[in-house]
């Protein structure tokens, strides 16, 4: 049977302990390592060797060790490493040798070379898919913040699964390096202490997050995390009707939309508009929309980033508010922006009343959105 040691790999004192303990609970390595059969239990010592040339174990060697109260057992990395069974409780471990150069010498430094070459595939992996994410987003920040909750859980599953992973490359590294260290001075290293509550959790956690992310993924009540608000909850969002700028304001309807990063209303009023916008999705004549992302700071940046995309100019900055922005024409409809208090207000129709005229109004309707509305 296949058993998976619980130690790293290169920690040779460790693997040591390891079969010493499978041993005295009935299982007997085999010929190949990590292979075992049930058998008696028995105390037995062992002792995994590096190897100086490539190919099996030297005759002299074997002669040598079984002098030494060893029998040879098996060979680990492609024999990098010999394991030493102890045939009598009188067989002390040998005395190490210098190595550099050997063949177990060659095998942890091409280990080593393959490390870095992991580390820069893992970046690159990851920075195009930020990179195609940030590019295929068209306003990445308002993306980000409005993404609903299955996609947060799948962001978070994903940054977890990077860091268990680089959590266990930095370790494999240290490993490596400090055993390449020893084969080449000939240094007895010590088990190291890594038999605890976190290592084990550290193990586990990768297929943990990667069974998240896959069930986030894959959840079919995902959705979107909107509500079409009731009359009476209609009532409650401030608007600026598009009579008064001399649009239509019949089929006046809003949404509420809450999650861990950002809370927003959208009210809408008019008939749908078939066109597409910038944002390549359908629109209202007349549409309000507020944010307030749970972290205040990151409201200027957002208002930063709708600005630079729909193209906006400055606007005279009312009272109440930090800045305000206008843009006369984008898709065939006007838009005015306003940004106070860790709010962000956004405002677009096809009224023909020029919006900066009404720039307190706007202010006002900040305020109220900030004080009764989207309150923190």
């Amino acid at each position: 049977m296949k058993k998976n040691p619980k130690c790293s790999r290169y920690d040779l004192r460790a693997l040591e302990q390891w079969l010493a303990e499978l041993a005295a609970d009935g299982f007997e390595l085999s010929g190949e390592w990590a292979e075992f059969d049930e058998g008696e239990k028995q105390e037995k010592r062992f002792y995994i060797e590096p190897a100086q040339e490539k190919g099996g174990v030297p005759k002299a060697l074997l002669d040598s060790r079984a002098m030494m109260g060893w029998e040879y057992v098996c060979n680990i990395d492609k024999g990098a490493f010999y394991v030493w069974r102890s045939v009598g409780r009188s067989a002390n471990p040998p005395r190490p040798r210098e190595m550099a150069g050997s063949w177990c010498d060659k095998r942890l430094t091409r280990r080593l070379r393959n490390w870095w070459l992991g580390v820069l595939a893992i970046f690159v992996m990851y920075a195009g898919y930020g990179v195609y994410a940030v590019l295929n987003a068209e306003m990445p920040l308002l993306w980000s913040l409005l993404t609903n909750r299955n996609g947060q859980w799948a962001v978070l599953s994903l940054l977890l699964t990077v860091f268990c992973g680089v959590w266990a490359m930095r370790r494999e590294h240290r490993d490596l390096r400090r055993l390449r260290k020893a084969v080449r001075s000939g240094e007895y290293l010590e088990p190291v202490a890594q038999h605890t509550v976190w290592y084990e959790i550290m193990n586990a956690l990768p297929v943990v997050v990667s069974v998240a992310l896959l069930l986030t993924t894959c959840a079919a009540s995902g959705g979107d995390n909107e509500s079409r608000a009731a009359q009476g909850e209609l009532a409650s969002y401030p608007m600026l009707r598009a009579e008064a700028l001399g649009g239509a304001g019949e089929n006046r309807w809003g949404s509420r939309y809450g999650n861990a990063l950002c809370d927003t209303v959208v009210v809408r009023e008019g008939d749908w508009i078939h066109t597409i916008d910038k944002w390549r999705w359908p629109v209202n004549a007349t549409q309000l929309e507020a944010y307030r992302p749970r972290v205040g700071a990151l409201a200027k940046p957002l208002a930063a980033e709708m600005r630079d995309y729909y193209g906006m100019e400055r606007a005279e900055t009312p009272d109440g508010a930090d800045e305000a922005w206008y843009c006369p024409n984008c898709a065939d409809a006007q838009y005015f922006l306003l940004r106070g208090d860790g709010l962000v207000l956004l405002y677009r129709t096809d009224a023909p009343d020029d919006l900066r005229r009404h720039a307190d109004e706007f202010a006002e309707l900040l305020a109220q959105y900030r004080e009764t509305v989207l309150t923190r």
